[in-house]
């Protein structure tokens, strides 16, 4: 798991450094960023990712990422209707879902996959 969840984290860094840069431009302090996932526990990964970013960062904007230990499909609903988050990373066919409902933001015209392929 070491080797495939490392390349996943580095995956979803990459994915978070283009979004940061998209999201730099507004007038708050900071951000966070609420992870959930339905193949592990992905608080093993959240110091280290909050840390990665700071670091990227400097200090300002200041990085929170916000964890759920247990994957539960309610608890993704109350994040989002809550409102108290600026990026969410989830599963992808609940990704999926909320983006059918017209929840999530496109960044189809800004995100160029290839130059983040591995």
């Amino acid at each position: 798991k070491g080797g495939a969840g490392m390349k996943r984290v580095w995956g979803l860094m990459a994915i978070i450094s283009i979004i940061l840069v998209l999201t730099g431009c507004g007038g708050k302090s900071g951000f966070t960023i609420f992870i959930i996932d339905n193949q592990g526990d992905p608080s093993v990964i959240s110091e280290q990712l909050q840390a990665n970013l700071q670091q990227k960062l400097g200090e300002e904007p200041k990085v929170e990422v916000v964890t759920s230990a247990m994957y539960d499909v309610q608890k993704i609903l109350v994040e989002y209707a809550a409102g108290g988050h600026d990026i969410f990373i989830l599963p992808e066919a609940d990704m999926k879902q909320y983006g059918n409902n017209g929840s999530n933001v496109s960044l189809d015209d800004t995100f160029d996959q290839e130059k983040y392929e591995r």
